[in-house]
């Protein structure tokens, strides 16, 4: 927001973290209301829902722990920072529903922190590869497939007892992703108005 000199929205969210904080801060004061907010972090995270091994995690960090390799945080970090980094130098040639699609989709792959009913979040990634597709038939056969394969009823696949099987929809999610910035990078298009 700041690079982009968004002022406006990061004014509104500033004042409404302040405004949510005033509640915490006059009754438990900023270290009590600090030590609050580190241990429901760490309860939250300690949860038997949200530890890597659980079946509703998604994303990269949880796909390598499946298959026994252990993905350190700060390379799951230099990773994220650095599609975070890519998303902005090529942002001119992206559309909007783009950018935003290729920003949830970097925090669903490598932030290990949602779960598989959060696939809610990434649909505008589906959009905007049904926008890309247009009328090009050779484009609709691979989104159909991957939008297949990503809702695939969890039920048939989680009986088989494979935990890297369980993390399809990671695998699916990233080469989704993938795809969209091919299509992008051939068609070449000019990006939308909202973006100048």
């Amino acid at each position: 927001m700041v690079l982009t000199g968004h002022w406006k929205i990061l004014v509104s969210a500033v004042a409404t973290v302040l405004l949510m904080a005033c509640y915490p801060l006059a009754t438990r004061g900023a270290m009590g209301s600090l030590k609050d907010w580190t241990t429901a972090l760490s309860s939250y995270s300690e949860s038997a829902y949200n530890t890597n091994a659980a079946v509703h995690k998604v994303g990269l960090p949880v796909l390598c722990e499946s298959l026994g390799l252990h993905l350190p945080g700060i390379l799951s970090g230099i990773l994220c920072l650095g599609a975070l980094a890519t998303i902005w130098t090529f942002r001119a040639k992206l559309r909007s529903l783009e950018t935003i699609s290729m920003l949830l989709s970097t925090d669903f792959i490598f932030s290990g922190l949602n779960h598989d009913y959060d696939y809610l979040c990434v649909m505008p990634l589906f959009a905007a590869m049904i926008d890309r597709c247009g009328v090009q038939k050779s484009r609709w056969i691979p989104l159909l497939m991957l939008t297949f394969s990503l809702f695939i009823p969890q039920r048939l696949v989680r009986g088989a007892g494979c935990l890297p099987l369980d993390q399809w929809r990671s695998v699916v999610l990233t080469l989704s992703a993938l795809v969209l910035i091919t299509w992008n990078r051939k068609d070449h298009r000019t990006p939308d108005p909202e973006l100048s």
